[in-house]
Order: C-alpha cells, then structure tokens, then sequence
C-alpha cells in the first residue's frame, strides 16, 4: 500500500478497496482501468435513465455513462492517460531503471573488498596457470578418429565426447583440489559442465561484423548452418522449435559477450567456475572444498574485473559479465538435454572445431 494512503481507504468512484492515486483519484484498479480505456480509445456511452445512477461496487459495470461521469466529478483527469506510444516510453524506462539498479548491485558484488598485494600477487600467479592449462588442453582444435567415416551416429558422439572429457579432466588437474576429489566426483563436475566449457570456446569465436561464428580462417558457421542441421537430424517439431530458438538465443548472447572482449584469462577462470560448481556436487562432505575453490576462483573473477576498470562504464561492463554468462549457462542446461544421437551434426558443428 502506498505510503500516502491509509488502511482501508477505498475506491472515491465505486468504493471497493482502493490501491493508489490514480489520474488524480484515488481509485481501485478496476476503475483505474475502465477509466484509461475510455480516455485511450475515446469511448462515449449512453445512460439509459437520467444520468443519476447509483455507482458502486455492485453496480459500476450497470451504467457505464454513469461510471464516467462520476470518474471525472471526482477530479480524474484523461489528459494524465497516456497513449500507446508514451505507454511503451514508460514502460522501456521502467525496465531500464529496474536493470540499472540490479547492475548497480551485481558490480557491488563484483568489486568486493579491497584486497591486500601479496593476495592479489597470488591469484595473478593461479590465473596464470589455470590460463595455460586452459590453452593447452581446452583451446585447441577437436580431431577425432571417425571424422569423414561411416560411424553411427551414437559412435560419433561418444567418439568427439572422448577428448573433451579427456581435455576437460587434464585442464581441471591443474587446481590442486581436483585430485583429491574421488573420481565419481571428478565425473560428476564434468558430466554437468563440459558442455558449457566447451560452448564458452565456441561463442569466443563471434564475429561481430559477420555475425557469425568463425573457429579458424578458414571456417564461418552461420545461423542458417546450424539451423540447417535440424531439418535434417530432428525428427520432433516441439525439439525442432526449441533448438532453433536455442541458436537463436546462442548468437544474441554471443554478440553480448563479444563486446565485452574477453581474454583467455576471464574464459579460462569462467570455465573453471563452471566446473567448480558447488551446486552441482551430490556428496554433502565435498561441498565445503569445492565451495572454497569456487570462493578462490571468484577471487581471481574480481582481480581481473578491477585490472580491466577503467572508471564506472567499464565496472558496470564487467557486471553484465555476469548476467551474460548466467544466461549463457541456462542456455547450456537447455541445450544439453538435445545432447543426443539425433542431434549429432548440429553439435558436431559447435564442438567439433
């Protein structure tokens, strides 16, 4: 209830409970809204007495003559309605103030506390390392064995999801808590996030200008190339429609993250995020030293955002970092339940490179 009302104030037209001040009245919505629609779309009625019927709760949608009229005795004013177009205007601000204040709250997060120079000189030293493990085995062309064979297609899949696994296990030793971990663990973390490591790799290759996804010089993948996979490997329209809406969402974001240019450090330490993911260990016991690596890691995520700051724009960048990468990894879950034989040749197209 707003603050200038009082408990149990009620609708000055009809008298049903009101909710607000509403074109200079304080209204209900029931009235706020007959009373719009009327101004909006320049509505005239007829009373079909004399003008003078009783308007309340009950019976407010009897004489609509009736109702308005007493709208505007009452000091509502249809020059405060706005039209379509200043609606829309109101509501894009609406919007842009609401993510103003919530990028606002996510770069507080991502500055954090200052850190002292021998800690930062440590996790530069960790960044640097988990940079060069993610080089040497994540950033790194896929060859197969099968690749231009006659191989079923559950064959290819388990074929191109050897080395990434093999990739992703050797990239991951390089944080000293991985090999404490049992091995179901280790597959665990993995089962849940290569996916994504591998799909972050591949959205770093956007070109803006292109507006497509170019691995080498001597490769451009399209959204129609991607797209043109399913109308042959997809058999289900309902699957049909949510990959091609997953493409499309996966440029849209791709373009996001390219502009906010990304290093192999920042994709090397996400990547690491990914895999170090609490959320996703089932043994309550290892949760604590997974929870404390994510911690560290997220150390280093700041570390790189207040190296890169370059004033409050370059701050408020780095938070919508993490609003892109959150709704990339959403986009990854969705996309790995399509993780199938079926669909062998669109991801063959996207981690295959």
């Amino acid at each position: 209830m707003p603050s200038y009302m009082e408990e149990g104030q009620t609708c000055v037209v009809c008298g049903d409970a009101a909710t607000g001040l509403h074109y200079r009245a304080i209204t209900c919505e029931g009235c706020k809204g007959f009373f719009r629609r009327t101004a909006q779309r320049h509505l005239s009625y007829v009373c079909k007495g004399e003008e003078k019927c009783d308007i309340n709760k009950q019976t407010r949608n009897v004489c609509q003559r009736c109702r308005f009229l007493k709208c505007k005795a009452v000091g509502m004013s249809a020059d405060l309605v706005l039209n379509e177009d200043e609606r829309v205007q109101k509501r894009e601000l609406i919007k842009g103030n609401r993510e103003r204040r919530h990028l606002e709250q996510l770069l507080s997060l991502i500055k954090g506390p200052p850190a002292d120079e021998a800690h930062v000189k440590e996790l530069k030293f960790e960044i640097d390392l988990i940079t060069k493990s993610y080089c040497q085995n994540i950033d790194q062309p896929l060859v197969t064995t099968v690749h231009g064979m006659a191989v079923s297609k559950d064959s290819q899949l388990a074929e191109m999801l050897r080395p990434i696994v093999r990739r992703s296990n050797e990239f991951a030793g390089v944080i000293a808590v991985w090999n404490t971990l049992p091995v179901d663990c280790q597959m665990q973390l993995l089962h849940h996030t290569i996916l994504e490591v591998q799909l972050l790799r591949f959205v770093s290759f956007f070109d803006e200008a292109e507006n497509c996804f170019r691995p080498n010089a001597n490769l451009s993948l399209t959204q129609h190339d991607l797209l043109e996979t399913l109308t042959v490997e997809v058999q289900d329209n309902d699957d049909m429609d949510e990959l091609r809406e997953l493409i499309s969402s996966l440029f849209v974001l791709a373009r996001s993250l390219a502009a906010l240019q990304l290093d192999d450090r920042l994709l090397a330490v996400l990547s690491a995020m990914f895999i170090f993911d609490p959320s996703n260990v089932a043994q309550s016991s290892l949760i604590p030293a997974i929870s404390s690596t994510y911690a560290r890691l997220d150390d280093m995520l700041h570390v790189l955002s207040d190296e890169a700051s370059d004033g409050m724009s370059t701050s408020r960048a780095f938070a919508r970092l993490v609003m892109t990468v959150t709704a990339f990894r959403r986009i990854c879950r969705h996309l790995a339940h399509h993780f199938n034989s079926h669909n062998a040749a669109l991801f063959e197209k996207m981690l295959g490179v």
